[in-house]
Formats: structure tokens, C-alpha cells, sequence
């Protein structure tokens, strides 16, 4: 039983993955009715619930010391708030397409992040994996969609979704580390609940008003925003980073453009390019080289 867990922790970034790409399109349709700061505080406070319920569930007694809390509040506004008021800044400037492009960039500074912090080496299965994976990226994102563009020209967007990336391969390893210390999901729980204390000042007459009039359309792509690439997602990030090296699953990222633009084919009927099919083989072919040389690693 044990042993059939510990592979299934390998399907775990994935399934995040699987999400995330998801939620880019769920985000422009809640930006329709949503500021980018309200968006994040009723996304993050529905994930707030769902992981205070999980503590309650777990019944647990044990709170975090006064030395414990500073990491929690300072993962939390990495990963939670830095991340989330970014990329729903940067999404009403740019399409999901380019902001996903942005965030697939994660993985290069997870990968160097992990370098130099966790003693990480960067082997040739790493540099070639994440070499091909990236090409496959910016195919995509400049040629997957026949009006697809990087649109340089929403200057500031772009820059808040690169913060955004920026901040996750932060989470990412900051996370790592902590991990020596701390249960990947009370981690996950507490750096929810003391990050989005943040939150609390943004709070204003606006949000009560957005909050209330909350249209039908909105409400089911916010609950699937706040449920699925909130809690679902970061749970099972964290399990499997507790396991797998992080600049391994860095380049796991990678495939965000890949499932975003196939699900805005599917959902918005936006055509796909030969383009898309070819850069879409670099980053499958990029992550099975480094996945390869995870499963010899796990053998021996």
C-alpha cells in the first residue's frame, strides 16, 4: 500500500497543474465582474475556509509557536498574496494566453533558486528537459492560437504576472526547506490562514458591493477558482514536493500553456495551429526526460 502512495505522489503535480491551467480561464471570466484585489480576497477566503475545516477534520490541537509563525506569514504573502493580487492584476491587461506563457517561467527560477538554496544540482537531464520545455512554451504562446501574441505593449501586466511567477518559485522553495520541520499539509493550512491576514486592509465599501452582487455566471467559475486550483492544488503540490525534488517539478509548470490554450479550444472555440501540436511535443518530451531520470534516481 505504501508503495502504490508513493507513486501516486508523482501524478500529484499534475493534477495541480491540471487546475492552474484551468484557472486562468475561470479568472478572466470572474475579472468581468471582479477588481483584481476583491477576485483574490474571495477566492483566497473560500480556500481559507476549506483548510480551516481541514484542520478541524484533522483535530488539530498542536497551534504554531511565536518563532513558527513568521515562516507561515512570510510563505503566505509569497505564495498567496504576491502571487494571487499579480496574476489578477496582470490578467486584466494581458490575455491568459501571454500571462500563462509569464508563468511558465516559474521553473527557471525554482531551478536556480534550488541551486543555490537546496543543494540541488542541475544534471544534464535537467538542463535539457527544461531546454526543450521552454522552446515548446514560447511556441505556443506566440504561435498556438492564430492571433496569439505576447502583448509587450501591456508592459505592466506582464510585469505583475512575472512578479507572480517570481513569487511561486519563492513559495516553491521556501516550502521545501520548511519542510524539514513541518507536515506538508498543516504548512499548506497555516500559510493560508496567516497569509491572507494581508488581505484584511484591502477590505473596503467596494468589496461588500462586488461580494453581494455576485451574478450566477460568476459564482460557479469563483467556487471552482477557490476550491480546485486553491485548496485542491496546493495540497497536493506540497505533498509531492515533500517528496520530489523542486527543481524537478519545476518544469511540470511547464504544461499550463500547453492545457491552458487547449482548454480555451475547448471552452471558447479558439483554433489550434500545427504550431500548438509541435510545441505541445517539446514540453512533453522535456518533462518525460526529466521524469526519466527521476524514476532512475527512485530505482536506485
Amino acid at each position: 500500500m505504501a508503495r502504490k502512495i508513493r507513486k501516486s505522489i508523482f501524478f500529484y503535480p499534475y493534477i495541480s497543474v491540471l487546475f492552474w491551467s484551468l484557472a486562468f480561464i475561470a479568472i478572466k471570466i470572474c475579472l468581468q465582474h471582479f477588481d483584481a484585489i476583491n477576485l483574490t480576497i474571495a477566492r483566497l477566503f473560500i480556500g481559507c475556509l476549506l483548510f480551516l475545516t481541514l484542520l478541524l477534520v484533522k483535530n488539530q490541537k498542536k497551534l504554531p509557536t511565536k518563532k513558527e509563525i513568521p515562516h507561515f506569514i512570510l510563505l503566505g504573502f509569497f505564495g498567496l498574496i504576491v502571487y494571487h493580487l499579480g496574476l489578477n492584476y496582470g490578467e486584466q491587461f494581458i490575455n491568459a494566453n501571454t500571462a500563462s506563457l509569464i508563468v511558465a517561467t516559474s521553473p527557471l527560477f525554482i531551478a536556480i533558486a534550488a541551486h543555490f538554496q537546496l543543494k540541488e544540482r542541475l544534471n544534464k537531464y535537467n538542463i535539457i528537459g527544461i531546454f526543450f520545455a521552454l522552446i515548446g512554451v514560447i511556441i505556443i504562446s506566440l504561435y498556438g492560437q492564430p492571433d496569439a501574441s505576447i502583448q509587450i505593449n501591456y508592459l505592466l501586466g506582464a510585469v505583475a504576472v512575472l512578479l507572480s511567477s517570481i513569487s511561486g518559485a519563492i513559495y516553491t522553495i521556501y516550502g521545501k526547506k520548511l519542510m524539514k520541520k513541518y507536515d506538508p499539509t498543516l504548512l499548506t493550512c497555516y500559510s493560508f490562514l496567516f497569509g491572507s491576514i494581508f488581505l484584511l486592509p484591502l477590505l473596503n465599501a467596494n468589496s461588500l458591493t462586488q461580494f453581494s452582487t455576485i451574478p450566477q455566471t460568476i459564482l460557479l467559475p469563483l467556487i471552482f477558482l477557490g476550491i480546485f486550483p486553491t485548496f485542491v492544488s496546493y495540497l497536493l503540490w506540497y505533498k509531492a514536493l515533500n517528496t520530489l525534488k523542486a527543481s524537478t517539478m519545476g518544469p511540470i509548470i511547464y504544461l499550463i500553456p500547453l492545457l491552458s490554450t487547449t482548454f480555451s479550444f475547448i471552452f471558447l472555440g479558439e483554433q489550434i495551429t500545427s504550431y500548438f501540436v509541435f510545441g505541445g511535443a517539446m514540453i512533453i518530451f522535456g518533462i518525460l526526460l526529466v521524469n526519466k531520470k527521476i524514476k532512475t534516481t527512485t530505482q536506485n
